[in-house]
């Protein structure tokens, strides 16, 4: 169990290592992707007409940038606040367990305890009834 936990931590740990990464290689194709578009509207800036849709597309797709920016940070955080959610509660789980795990052993020895308790004292009775029939017939060949 723990060690299927630990494997699982650390594919979590790779997975958003790579999902950082394409993350990253995606605003760098995006920022190329901009600066191409900036460089071809300046060398239409004659035309003012192009000009002003092409100002307006650009606002648009930075607006569009920055709001898929913000929503990929709250996406990160909520996966990591649901993920110490998640850890703190298997841990609770894994605390309560072993705390049965352990009442159980206690349970086990205790209970084996006192099986051998009643079993010595149920020989030594035995053998005090022994002894005394032992002691009775060694009276009556005297």
């Amino acid at each position: 169990l723990i060690q299927a936990q630990f494997k699982a931590h650390v594919q979590r740990i790779a997975y958003r290592e790579q999902l950082r990464c394409i993350v990253v290689m995606q605003s760098l194709v995006r920022r190329r992707e901009a600066r191409i578009m900036l460089n071809r509207l300046r060398a239409e800036q004659a035309l003012l007409v192009q000009m002003t849709s092409a100002s307006v597309r650009i606002q648009s797709q930075f607006k569009s940038y920055v709001c898929r920016l913000s929503y990929q940070q709250q996406r990160r955080r909520v996966i990591l606040l649901q993920s110490l959610v998640r850890r703190r509660a298997a841990t609770k789980v894994v605390s309560t367990l072993m705390s049965i795990q352990r009442q159980a052993v206690q349970q086990r020895i205790s209970a084996t305890a006192i099986q051998s308790l009643f079993r010595g004292y149920r020989v030594r009775q035995e053998m005090q009834i022994q002894h005394e029939s032992a002691v009775l017939i060694q009276a009556q060949f005297k």
